[in-house]
């Protein structure tokens, strides 16, 4: 066990001193597979004493956690949305594809602007979605006004 804390390093186990590794993985888009996305491992952060572990050491038994399971709960009794189950959440950090030509790094990385906002006001296929619902309540109201005229006369 590591003396001293990881308050200032938070990318490393409180235990074990070690950054969780780079995983690389694959995923298939558009029927062609690709390799080249990094993804950070997790570190998972206790809700017991606040210090950031890696996956082996994310249980209070695991890292030999100071502060009690009754202690704990005693603390935690007087907050609203107490669970005594969940103990420890992970960290999560946003991903990046390495390669930034790739889809995902222009696409949902991209924050809306007003200049896009009004291209999807203007877009022929929104236009033609608002026109065709007009129409279909132009008929609505046309049968519900026949019905009507029949019924009073």
């Amino acid at each position: 066990m590591s003396s001293g804390n990881n308050k200032e390093d938070k990318n490393k186990c409180w235990y074990c001193s070690e950054s969780p590794t780079n995983m690389k993985y694959s995923y298939e888009t558009g029927g062609e597979k690709r390799v080249n996305t990094e993804r950070e491992g997790f570190l998972f952060k206790c809700k017991r004493c606040g210090h950031s572990f890696c996956v082996n050491h994310r249980l209070p038994e695991k890292h030999e956690c100071p502060v009690s399971y009754e202690e704990f709960k005693s603390r935690q009794k007087s907050k609203v949305d107490y669970d005594p189950y969940e103990v420890v959440q992970p960290i999560l950090r946003r991903n990046y594809p390495v390669n930034s030509k790739s889809d995902e790094a222009r696409i949902s990385y991209r924050t809306p602007t007003p200049s896009t906002q009004i291209n999807e006001i203007y877009n022929p296929s929104r236009r033609n979605w608002i026109l065709n619902n007009k129409i279909l309540l132009l008929m609505i109201l046309v049968i519900l006004i026949a019905i009507v005229y029949y019924l009073f006369i």
